[in-house]
């Protein structure tokens, strides 16, 4: 089938069943693609059609979820890489694929390159982290990188980086409902709820 017969009949769906009961469709595929990697991981004695199948119903929830509420392919590109998924490499022909969250910055012994994430710096004495945090605010894209502080020390793990942003920086963590685990900007700092 083509891409276009099948956004037809993604767009069919949509006018037939509508925005809402789609949506939810949307949400039940998903907690059924969880369910399937649960099982995988539990017990890995099937093959993997289960799996595939729950995946192809949540990309194809994916393309209705943009074609419903107006979302394009450009928005969802910037987000990617707003997030840190990019493939980055260095001249001794390491390539890593991962978040950028963290980089591990080290004086790579191939290529000389400070900010160099290939796999033979991994075991260098000099290697440190950088943690890139972003604020969680709807439609915020301030980061900060918590690297190393006045005393200079290096934050080890992300819950250390955290806390330096945080206690350091003006940053705050949300603690109560939907905000747990998010972190906010100094800007949004102010929005994050209070125990009541």
């Amino acid at each position: 089938m083509s891409d276009e017969e099948l956004q037809t009949i993604w767009r069919q769906s949509i006018d037939h069943y509508g925005k809402q009961l789609q949506s939810i469709v949307c949400m039940e595929e998903c907690a059924e693609l969880i369910q399937a990697i649960s099982k995988k991981l539990r017990k890995d004695t099937s093959s993997n059609d289960v799996l595939a199948e729950e995946m192809a119903y949540v990309i194809v929830c994916l393309h209705q979820l943009k074609m419903m509420y107006g979302i394009t392919d450009k928005a969802i590109s910037d987000w990617v890489e707003a997030n840190g998924f990019e493939q980055t490499s260095c001249e001794c022909g390491g390539v890593m694929l991962g978040p950028k969250t963290v980089r591990v910055i080290t004086e790579c012994s191939c290529c000389g390159d400070p900010d160099c994430d290939c796999p033979c710096c991994e075991e260098d004495d000099d290697t440190h982290h950088v943690f890139t945090l972003r604020c969680n605010a709807h439609d915020c894209y301030n980061t900060i990188d918590v690297g190393e502080d006045d005393w200079g020390y290096y934050p080890e793990r992300k819950e250390d980086a955290i806390r330096y942003a945080v206690e350091c920086e003006g940053w705050a963590e949300g603690k109560h409902g939907i905000q747990v685990g998010h972190l906010y900007c100094p800007e949004h700092a102010k929005d994050v709820w209070e125990e009541s």
